[in-house]
């Protein structure tokens, strides 16, 4: 018999595996927004907090992968298609000039965190290894916006 708690562990696990999966596409596309951003950056100093960023998110991005439970012919599709957009985006922002791009860098990172405290609310109460991670990543993310801000002058 199924109980109500086991239904809401089942649930659960596959929230928090939905969220595994959107963390590790969207740090794929990040890695690749940030390596195409570079390729347009004129100030030294900006590139090296772009060069920084971009290996922070390749990092989470295989951290992530690690923790999500797909098919890997539908992992590489996805990966695939994640880097193709976060090149895309990259591009466009590029072209838009450093102050711009950096804006709309800085409001993407916001919204990477709150994938990380997602995934936080959702570790289980044993896994400790799994919070480290999610929460060092979190913490990165947070740095990554300091160093936007702070190429920003906000």
């Amino acid at each position: 018999m199924i109980t109500r708690r086991d239904t809401v562990s089942r649930l659960r696990a596959a929230a928090r595996e939905a969220v595994h999966a959107a963390n590790l596409l969207g740090e794929v596309a990040l890695a690749e927004m940030y390596r195409a951003q570079a390729r347009h950056a004129c100030n030294p100093r900006t590139l090296g907090v772009l060069r920084q960023i971009q290996a922070h998110e390749a990092t989470h991005a295989c951290e992530a992968r690690a923790r999500v439970r797909a098919p890997e012919a539908l992992l590489r599709a996805a990966e695939a298609a994640a880097r193709l957009g976060g090149r895309a985006i990259g591009t466009a922002t590029g072209l838009l000039g450093e102050r711009p791009a950096l804006a709309i860098d800085y409001a993407i990172e916001r919204l990477g965190a709150l994938g990380y405290r997602a995934g936080l609310a959702l570790v289980d109460s044993g896994a400790e290894s799994e919070r480290r991670v999610l929460e060092r990543a979190l913490a990165e993310e947070r740095e990554h916006q300091n160093l936007i801000r702070d190429r920003l002058g906000i």
